[in-house]
């Protein structure tokens, strides 16, 4: 009858295999269970969990929270985003601006390694715009960026900086700055918009027994690898 190799055995020759250096680092189950906040998708590797994980459980960039609404959030300089939806097999999150200002996050999401999804039915490349600060009355057929604006002093609205103006109702308004080089309309992803990440490449992990990083090493062993079955 053949004997099964043990799990222990079997995740030692993995972490052997593929580099891990330090295995005081590695995740496993015990250290690392997979959490989550009461309003949100399930947290684990990459992401990992204030409060419920250490660093070590996560990815660098990829640290969540539990808001005080019990929502799953993830931090960017100035302001917390909620994090509506994680897909581990296609690698993607679904971001909320609770002040619907999205469009002006995507360096700082960036800059975490997430990255801008360009919906299929975007028909240009990037889309430009130009803001204006205008005084009442409100222009309620343009796209008004709610995060800029000062409600009855003052409202912001995005133009495509292709469009002619002077059919326009900006009398009196103010060309405050550019917004330039979004994947989609600014209406399409103002609020809500979905983020893919490249790195670290989990999406054949039960394979390789790790996540790959930019230079191809595989960084992590997957906690779950072994003795439960993951799913991405």
């Amino acid at each position: 009858m053949h004997s099964p190799i043990p799990s222990l055995l079997l995740f030692f020759l993995l972490c052997f295999a593929h580099g891990t250096k330090d295995l005081g680092h590695v995740p496993t189950l015990d250290r690392c269970p997979r959490g989550g906040c009461s309003h949100g998708p399930p947290v684990h590797f990459p992401f990992w969990l204030e409060g419920s994980h250490g660093p070590e459980c996560g990815y660098p960039g990829f640290k969540l929270f539990c808001n005080q609404d019990g929502q799953t959030a993830l931090s960017v300089p100035n302001a917390s985003l909620v994090v509506k939806d994680i897909d581990y097999v296609s690698q993607f999150v679904v971001l909320h601006d609770p002040i619907n200002c999205l469009p002006f996050r995507i360096w700082d999401l960036h800059h975490l390694g997430f990255y801008a999804f360009k919906y299929p039915y975007s028909y240009e490349n990037s889309y430009n715009y130009t803001l204006f600060k205008c005084p009442p009355p409100d222009r309620n057929y343009l796209t008004e960026v709610d995060c800029l604006s000062a409600p009855g002093s003052y409202k912001v609205y995005a133009v495509k900086s292709s469009r002619s103006i002077g059919d326009l109702p900006l009398v009196y308004c103010e060309k405050i700055r550019s917004l330039n080089s979004l994947p989609n309309a600014i209406e399409y992803m103002i609020a809500d918009a979905r983020f893919d990440w490249k790195e670290p490449d989990c999406r054949n992990a039960r394979r390789t027994g790790g996540c790959v990083d930019g230079t191809g090493a595989t960084s992590h062993a997957i906690h779950l690898l072994v003795d439960t079955p993951v799913s991405f």
